[in-house]
């Protein structure tokens, strides 16, 4: 009974020493959100939509249907990039950023839509005029950065601002101007802005 009473004063005893000599700032750390250095971006606002890069229009008679190739000229460019309005340059992570906040797998900064003529090929059913297009949809955002502090338990102030853009994919196809299409489709705006 005694050795039993003597074991368990000591495991007390040891215990309260443990206490004791726990240093008082671990109560009051915080926790870990980040990796120190590590820029955050971003986005306060983004948009998306259709972007026609070439066109040409074209009058098939009646009889002229079939497989019909038309060039179609440039009507614009887009390049994938980043710009830098206030504070710090950055670049790595601002694109991919945006490709996660409209949904959409977007090209990387410096990359640029057809800059020369292309070939598109349809097989015409109906006569009448159309417009051969080449288009992509487009994705933009301003955004700010951040970065985690040195001890990686919270971020410093926003310290840059700018601006995103980017594409997803080139596709083109042709409207009959007298057939209807949904206005949220490239289709439409190739038809409200060409026909």
């Amino acid at each position: 009974m005694t050795k039993r009473l003597t074991a368990a004063v000591a495991a007390t005893g040891a215990a309260a020493s443990l206490l004791v000599v726990l240093p008082a700032s671990s109560a009051s750390a915080k926790p870990i959100v980040c990796e120190r250095g590590h820029r955050s971006v971003q986005y306060t606002g983004t948009s998306k939509g259709w972007v026609v890069t070439h066109k040409d229009g074209l009058h098939i008679p009646k009889g002229g249907q079939g497989w019909v190739t038309e060039k179609v000229e440039k009507e614009r460019a887009l390049m994938a990039s980043v710009t830098v309005t206030a504070g710090s340059k950055v670049k790595v992570g601002v694109l991919a950023k945006l490709e996660a906040e409209v949904g959409i797998e977007l090209k990387g900064q410096g990359e640029w839509t057809t800059r020369k003529s292309r070939e598109v090929k349809i097989k015409v059913t109906k006569p009448g005029r159309y417009v051969f297009y080449s288009g992509v949809k487009k994705a933009s955002g301003v955004y700010r950065s951040r970065v985690c502090n040195n001890r990686g338990d919270g971020f410093r102030r926003w310290s840059s601002w700018g601006h995103a853009k980017s594409w997803d994919f080139e596709r083109k196809g042709a409207v009959r101007c007298k057939d209807s299409y949904s206005r949220k489709s490239l289709e439409g705006k190739v038809k409200r802005t060409y026909c």
